[in-house]
Protein backbone atom coordinates (compact mmCIF):
# COMPACT_ATOMS: atom_id res chain seq x y z
CA UNK A 1 0.00 0.00 0.00
CA UNK A 2 2.57 2.41 1.06
CA UNK A 3 5.14 1.52 -1.50
CA UNK A 4 1.92 2.00 -4.48
CA UNK A 5 1.28 5.27 -2.91
CA UNK A 6 4.78 6.73 -2.96
CA UNK A 7 4.98 5.49 -6.59
CA UNK A 8 1.43 7.20 -7.47
CA UNK A 9 3.15 10.43 -5.91
CA UNK A 10 6.45 10.22 -7.77
CA UNK A 11 4.59 9.65 -10.85
CA UNK A 12 1.72 12.43 -10.34
CA UNK A 13 5.65 15.11 -10.34
CA UNK A 14 6.54 13.35 -13.64
CA UNK A 15 3.31 14.39 -15.12
CA UNK A 16 3.73 17.91 -13.42
CA UNK A 17 7.39 18.45 -14.08
CA UNK A 18 8.31 18.78 -11.20
CA UNK A 19 11.46 16.17 -11.77
CA UNK A 20 12.50 14.30 -14.55
CA UNK A 21 10.93 10.78 -15.23
CA UNK A 22 14.52 9.42 -15.02
CA UNK A 23 14.53 10.04 -11.38
CA UNK A 24 10.68 8.67 -10.55
CA UNK A 25 12.51 5.91 -8.82
CA UNK A 26 14.15 8.15 -6.57
CA UNK A 27 11.26 9.61 -5.86
CA UNK A 28 9.26 7.18 -4.90
CA UNK A 29 11.75 5.67 -2.64
CA UNK A 30 11.99 9.01 -1.10
CA UNK A 31 8.36 9.47 -0.49
CA UNK A 32 7.80 5.54 0.82
CA UNK A 33 10.34 6.53 3.34
CA UNK A 34 8.57 9.53 4.20
CA UNK A 35 5.04 8.22 4.01
CA UNK A 36 6.45 5.51 6.81
CA UNK A 37 8.14 7.82 8.54
CA UNK A 38 4.67 9.69 9.11
CA UNK A 39 2.68 6.93 9.38
CA UNK A 40 4.87 5.53 12.42
CA UNK A 41 5.07 8.64 14.24
CA UNK A 42 1.11 9.39 14.20
CA UNK A 43 0.83 5.74 15.24
CA UNK A 44 3.47 6.34 18.35
CA UNK A 45 1.73 9.68 19.20
CA UNK A 46 -1.98 8.13 19.38
CA UNK A 47 -0.41 5.46 21.72
CA UNK A 48 1.05 7.71 23.45
CA UNK A 49 -2.07 10.23 23.99
CA UNK A 50 -4.16 6.93 24.70
CA UNK A 51 -2.30 5.80 27.23
CA UNK A 52 -1.09 9.18 29.05
CA UNK A 53 2.35 8.97 28.03
CA UNK A 54 3.35 11.45 25.55
CA UNK A 55 6.75 13.04 27.77
CA UNK A 56 8.02 10.09 28.55
CA UNK A 57 6.95 9.05 24.72
CA UNK A 58 8.87 11.94 23.55
CA UNK A 59 11.98 11.36 25.54
CA UNK A 60 11.93 7.38 24.45
CA UNK A 61 11.39 8.41 20.45
CA UNK A 62 14.15 11.08 20.67
CA UNK A 63 16.76 8.87 22.84
CA UNK A 64 15.79 5.70 20.32
CA UNK A 65 16.10 7.62 17.10
CA UNK A 66 19.30 8.95 18.13
CA UNK A 67 20.75 5.63 19.30
CA UNK A 68 19.46 4.21 16.04
CA UNK A 69 21.07 6.60 13.87
CA UNK A 70 24.76 5.58 15.26
CA UNK A 71 24.22 2.08 15.86
CA UNK A 72 21.50 0.68 13.14
CA UNK A 73 19.48 -2.30 14.29
CA UNK A 74 16.87 -4.28 13.46
CA UNK A 75 15.17 -3.97 9.59
CA UNK A 76 12.32 -5.28 8.96
CA UNK A 77 11.36 -6.63 5.73
CA UNK A 78 8.36 -4.55 5.09
CA UNK A 79 6.60 -1.51 5.86
CA UNK A 80 3.85 -3.51 7.85
CA UNK A 81 5.88 -5.15 10.15
CA UNK A 82 8.41 -2.37 10.94
CA UNK A 83 4.90 -0.90 12.42
CA UNK A 84 4.06 -3.51 13.74
CA UNK A 85 7.41 -4.34 15.66
CA UNK A 86 7.11 -0.58 16.81
CA UNK A 87 3.70 -0.69 17.98
CA UNK A 88 4.97 -3.31 20.26
CA UNK A 89 7.84 -1.63 21.56
CA UNK A 90 5.94 1.52 22.26
CA UNK A 91 2.78 -0.71 23.82
CA UNK A 92 5.18 -2.48 26.13
CA UNK A 93 7.08 0.95 26.85
CA UNK A 94 3.46 2.56 27.76
CA UNK A 95 2.39 -0.18 29.75
CA UNK A 96 5.33 -0.22 32.11
CA UNK A 97 5.29 3.79 32.61
CA UNK A 98 1.94 3.13 33.47
CA UNK A 99 2.19 0.25 35.59
CA UNK A 100 5.72 0.66 37.35
CA UNK A 101 5.78 2.16 40.86
CA UNK A 102 7.14 5.55 41.13
CA UNK A 103 9.90 4.26 43.95
CA UNK A 104 10.81 1.60 41.08
CA UNK A 105 11.03 3.36 38.27
CA UNK A 106 15.10 3.92 38.61
CA UNK A 107 15.71 0.35 39.97
CA UNK A 108 14.40 -0.75 36.34
CA UNK A 109 15.76 1.69 34.72
CA UNK A 110 19.64 1.19 35.94
CA UNK A 111 18.68 -2.08 35.58
CA UNK A 112 17.67 -1.86 31.65
CA UNK A 113 20.86 0.18 31.17
CA UNK A 114 23.22 -2.38 32.79
CA UNK A 115 21.71 -5.07 30.20
CA UNK A 116 21.31 -3.01 26.95
CA UNK A 117 24.48 -0.93 27.34
CA UNK A 118 26.96 -3.94 27.33
CA UNK A 119 25.23 -5.62 24.48
CA UNK A 120 25.22 -2.54 22.70
CA UNK A 121 28.78 -1.68 22.82
CA UNK A 122 29.35 -5.32 21.95
CA UNK A 123 27.57 -5.36 18.75
CA UNK A 124 27.01 -2.16 17.31
CA UNK A 125 27.08 -0.63 14.59
CA UNK A 126 24.85 -3.37 13.04
CA UNK A 127 25.11 -2.86 9.42
CA UNK A 128 22.27 -3.47 7.03
CA UNK A 129 23.06 -4.56 3.19
CA UNK A 130 20.95 -1.33 1.66
CA UNK A 131 23.54 1.06 4.02
CA UNK A 132 27.17 -0.07 4.12
CA UNK A 133 29.20 0.97 6.23
CA UNK A 134 33.29 1.30 5.63
CA UNK A 135 35.89 0.56 8.81
CA UNK A 136 36.74 3.67 9.46
CA UNK A 137 32.77 4.64 9.96
CA UNK A 138 32.25 1.82 12.21
CA UNK A 139 35.34 2.66 14.70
Amino acid sequence: MISKLAKSIAHFFVVQNITEESKEVIYAYGMELLISDVLNTIIVLLIALFSHTLPAVVVFIAVFMGLRQFVGGFHANSHLSCMFTLVMVMMVFSYGICNVSGHITPIFSISFIMIALPIILCIAPVPHPNKPMSEELKQ
